[in-house]
């Protein structure tokens, strides 16, 4: 599984990005979050934190 962030839900607060204990999660130009899966462990930190529900799990 991959995690990806639904730009469509994203409101760019960051609790995402501060999560990541691996750093993979960075901003995009519209202050809304992207995600490297190269780098993403799947630990769900974000997941978890996202108030909006914007982080999913996808299958590779």
């Amino acid at each position: 599984m991959i995690r990806e962030i639904l730009e469509e839900r994203c409101v760019g607060c960051g609790k995402c990005e501060v999560s990541c204990i691996v750093g993979c999660i960075s901003s995009k130009e519209n202050r809304k979050k992207e995600i490297d899966s190269s780098a993403c462990v799947n630990c769900g930190a974000c997941t978890l934190v996202c108030p909006m529900n914007a982080v999913i799990e996808k299958a590779a």
